[in-house]
């Protein structure tokens, strides 16, 4: 089987998410229709949906923008009712903001590595240092070459 076509056959109601169903029946009046009720029927437990009870009082126009069968569209486009504010970011308090300051203020103090001199560097000291100094590496450089263009990079003397 081939998709052929990206639009949706089924009918506005049938489209619509449960967000999209709830506003409209309250747009139009319909108080009856709350957030516990199922967006289909459920006849093994007696319980009438949304749509159907949309389809009953002959609301069945709703506008619903075009989705494409197969495209991304985000999961939660309507997860805050429109008469529900969004919840205020929070802002750290005085203490968090000491405790911070003490951190940031512990690991500036803290001691960096020990400088290893660059005649003492392992391959894997050298490759971290000429990474971190910008200097070019090839996969062919022993060793004695990342040593000459480290000693070069830094300005030490290449001769030591």
């Amino acid at each position: 089987m081939r998709l052929n076509k990206t639009d949706d056959p089924r009918d506005n109601l049938q489209r619509a998410t449960k967000r999209e169903l709830i506003d409209f029946a309250h747009a139009k009046g319909l108080t009856e229709v709350h957030e516990g009720m199922p967006v289909d029927s459920l006849p093994h437990e007696g319980k009438q949906g949304i749509r159907e009870l949309l389809r009953s009082k002959g609301l069945s126009r709703i506008p619903v923008p075009p989705r494409p069968l197969g495209a991304k569209i985000p999961l939660r486009t309507h997860a805050l009712h429109p008469s529900q504010p969004a919840k205020p970011v929070q802002s750290a308090t005085a203490d968090e903001w000491a405790e911070f300051q003490q951190f940031k203020a512990w690991k500036a103090a803290q001691t960096p590595k020990a400088v290893v001199p660059v005649a003492d560097m392992s391959m894997g000291e050298l490759r971290a240092a000429c990474k971190a100094n910008g200097v070019a590496i090839s996969r062919r450089d022993n060793m004695e070459l990342l040593r000459e263009k480290l000693r070069v990079k830094l300005g030490e003397n290449p001769s030591q």
